[in-house]
Parts: structure tokens; sequence; C-alpha cells
């Protein structure tokens, strides 16, 4: 009697605080973080087949030589898993501060109306750059784990160019066939993309060339080396 009572499907929708500039911005943006739909390239900003043939090779290429050095430490007993220590999967707010700093985290729990976590973000700590020994110790379900926050920390807090390695990095650890979870949670980072992508390119802003580049790449990622093929990025868009 007790479970009948209890919704088969239940959802959460969590949504950044963002400053608009007119009430019609503030619809679209809204219209857009409750669509599923992949917002397509602004003018100019759609990357080329070679280009996103050349991201594919290259990514595919680090992929390897990552796996070959995992291969070559985990046999010298100098990389793998318990060789570097890691937070707990579960301490959101410690990967945070570690790979993006607590000001970051700040933010997040701002966004997330968290009176109590923000109170407790180290603002004096700054985030760090991913090394290779460290990526290998981290186990591949704990490196899904860490890609869902930072996907999530990105749509609270917006773009930063600092979460570009550390992305770069996970998916680098990420194995195939995806999992269900691990296969939305970068369909998720692709809409997050399309969004950033759109807004940069309407803004006139300093190293705007860079922060396009990146979301082009997150999306030919995810779209052309994941088997994500319906979120490919195309000229006749």
């Amino acid at each position: 009697r007790e479970r009948k009572r209890v919704p088969e499907t239940v959802t959460a929708e969590v949504k950044p605080k963002k400053q608009y500039h007119s009430e019609e911005q503030k619809k679209v943006d809204n219209d857009d973080m409750n669509s599923r739909t992949k917002i397509p390239p602004p003018p100019g900003c759609c990357p080329g087949s070679a280009w996103q043939r050349e991201q594919v090779a290259s990514f595919s290429e680090v992929r390897g030589r990552v796996d070959r050095h995992g291969e070559f430490g985990r046999n010298t007993g100098e990389v793998g898993v318990g060789t570097v220590k890691i937070p707990d999967k579960r301490n959101e707010a410690l990967w945070c501060h570690m790979m993006l700093g607590g000001r970051v985290w700040g933010e997040v729990c701002a966004a997330r109306e968290d009176e109590e976590g923000g109170s407790k973000a180290k603002v004096e700590v700054e985030g760090e750059q991913p090394s290779l020994n460290y990526l290998l110790s981290v186990p591949v379900h704990v490196c899904e784990h860490v890609t869902e926050y930072l996907v999530t920390w990105l749509q609270l807090t917006g773009w930063r160019p600092e979460a570009g390695p550390w992305l770069y990095s996970l998916l680098v650890r990420l194995e195939k066939p995806l999992t269900p979870d691990i296969s939305s949670v970068l369909r998720d980072l692709v809409l997050f993309c399309s969004r950033e992508r759109r807004r940069i390119a309407a803004a006139e802003t300093a190293g705007k060339d860079d922060n396009l580049a990146a979301l082009n790449l997150f999306i030919c990622l995810v779209a052309k080396y994941f088997g994500q093929g319906d979120l490919e990025d195309r000229d006749d868009e």
C-alpha cells in the first residue's frame, strides 16, 4: 500500500541563477534549459568536417598513449589504482576544491542556495591541473562520477576555461561502450556546450575564440567519438 503512494518517476530540475538584461532573454534561456534539443552552431561557429576528423584522430591517439603508459606503469608498479591518494568519490566539495578551487565551490553552493555548504568553501584554495599519474590512479567508475560532478558545476556556474583540461582528461579515461548513466551525462555536456556557445558567440568578450574552440571540441568528441551522432555539428544546420 505504501509503494502505491509513491510515483513511479520523479524528476528534479536544477537551474543556474543568471543575470539577465531583459525578460525576453530570460525566457529564451529558461526554454533552453528545459529543452533536450541541441542548439545549432551560430553563424560562423560551426567547425568543419576536416577539423572534427582531426580532433577525433588526435583524441584517439591520446587515449592509446595513456593506455600504453598505464599498462607499463602497472607492470612496474609505478602507476595504478591505489598508488596516488584520491578523494572519496562521494566528497563532491573536496573534488571541486581540488579541480577548480574553493571559489567555484562557493558559486556552486550559492546557485543551489546551500548556505551551509557555501560557508565551508575555502576561497583561498586554488584548483590544480590534472596530471597523468593522478588520472591513472582514479578508477574508471570514479572518473564517471567526477565527470557528472563537473558537468553539473558548469551548468550552475557557466563555462570556465580551467574546466577544459579536466574535462578532456576525464573523457580520455572513460571506457567504451558507455554505460547509460555516463551517456546521459555526456549528452547533458553537449547541450550545455551548445547553449554556452551561442551565448559567447553573441557577446563581444576577450578570449572568445578560445572558448568557442573548446566548446566545439567537446561537442565533437561526444558526438563523433562516443557515438552520440545525433548531436553532431553539421554545416547544413
